[in-house]
């Protein structure tokens, strides 16, 4: 479903990535969508062997490719509007690759979808500890902040996203839902 200019934060769908970057893909383009909310407020792995260890590397490269696997799966769930199971591989791909940040990123928005915040909230700090300049980030914990009633925080995160992304208008509408 194409998320709606003007909704409110609420929504079962989240907060959706900026369309310049493909969602959870390195620094690349977004794809731009506002954030679909409703007026109602809802809205590497390590291996454990030792690099020096035989069958280390061979070990780290499959589990690459697995967390790489489970995120596209999650992605392609989260796209079709299954976020319940998207979340499923998302946390998988998470798991074998705890520092990436497309993947918390993207398990962020399937959080944040299924009506979880504290937990996309969460996912969407991690990823600014990873990455302070990622304006999705900083909107998404700002859209979490709004949700539990903490306008100030969103305001602060808002402001950085809108300042770093300064035409984007999803970014804009919330803080000005924010700042009312």
């Amino acid at each position: 479903m194409a998320p709606r200019a003007g909704d409110g934060p609420g929504s079962s769908t989240g907060p959706e990535p900026p369309s310049e970057r493909q969602p959870g893909v390195g620094q690349g383009p977004r794809r731009v969508e506002e954030p679909h909310v409703e007026s109602s407020e809802v809205d590497c792995a390590s291996s454990t062997r030792a690099p020096s260890e035989p069958g280390a590397g061979a070990r780290r490269d499959d589990e690459g490719g697995e967390a790489y696997a489970r995120f596209q799966e999650g992605s392609r769930l989260l796209e079709a509007g299954n976020t319940h199971a998207a979340v499923v591989a998302l946390e998988r791909a998470r798991d074998l690759e705890p520092d990436k940040g497309s993947i918390r990123e993207a398990l962020a928005r399937a959080y944040f979808r299924s009506a979880r915040v504290e937990a996309a909230r969460a996912e969407f700090e991690k990823v600014l500890e990873l990455d302070p300049v990622n304006d999705y980030a900083h909107f998404g914990l700002g859209m979490c902040l709004l949700k539990v009633g903490d306008r100030a925080g969103a305001r602060g995160h808002l402001k950085l996203a809108t300042i770093m992304r300064p035409g984007h208008e999803a970014y804009q509408d919330a803080l000005r839902r924010a700042s009312a």
